[in-house]
């Protein structure tokens, strides 16, 4: 396996074990910060031509930020647990 399908394999399996909870992102340069969302995951919809790709995503109340596997790795550096979520 190489390594970005190993990242992408490990990020999508703590997004599943982190399903519901709360995290705030914390980076006083970024438009993001104080921000308070969940983490999920986005397949890859297109319908034209679709493809097995996955996207990342930290959805808070009023945006979503979608993300690479190394993206989502640095993101939750800055990231803090803050409790349960509601789920959908």
């Amino acid at each position: 396996m190489e390594d970005d399908q190993l990242l992408e394999y490990m990020m999508e399996n703590w997004i599943d074990e982190h399903t519901g909870q709360m995290y705030q992102y914390q980076d006083e340069n970024s438009s993001w910060n104080n921000e308070t969302g969940q983490f999920m995951l986005e397949h890859d919809n297109n319908c034209c031509s679709p493809t097995q790709n996955i996207a990342f995503c930290f959805q808070s109340a009023c945006r979503r930020k979608v993300m690479t596997a190394e993206e989502l790795e640095k993101f939750l550096k800055r990231s803090f647990y803050i409790g349960p979520g509601r789920k959908s």
